[in-house]
């Protein structure tokens, strides 16, 4: 009867062991699974980033030309004529300060 207790004892720790073991083991499937839901979630993150600086290139570009075309020298004049009344002046207009 004693070999018997050894016995279904000897099984219980061997049960034991495997019950750990499946434990750790479905912990670390948890863990990896976690792991890489994050992974996929900061490559959405790194792309919509992405997207994001290259609309702001693209409008920075829009805005540089947008300057360029206010300050070119052609649109300067003609305000400078029509809403201002302005006009180029005559040779005997200027005087040259030495």
């Amino acid at each position: 009867m004693k070999q018997k207790k050894n016995k279904d004892a000897a099984k219980e720790g061997r049960y034991g062991i495997y019950l750990i073991l499946l434990g750790v083991f479905i912990l670390e499937f948890f863990f990896f699974a976690w792991c890489r839901v994050q992974y996929v979630e900061t490559g959405y993150d790194i792309s919509e980033e992405t997207a994001k600086y290259q609309k702001l290139l693209s409008l920075q570009r829009n805005f540089k030309i947008e300057l360029a075309r206010l300050k070119s020298p052609e649109r300067l004049s003609k305000i400078a004529r029509s809403r201002l009344g302005l006009v180029a002046p005559k040779t005997g207009q200027t005087i040259i300060i030495p």
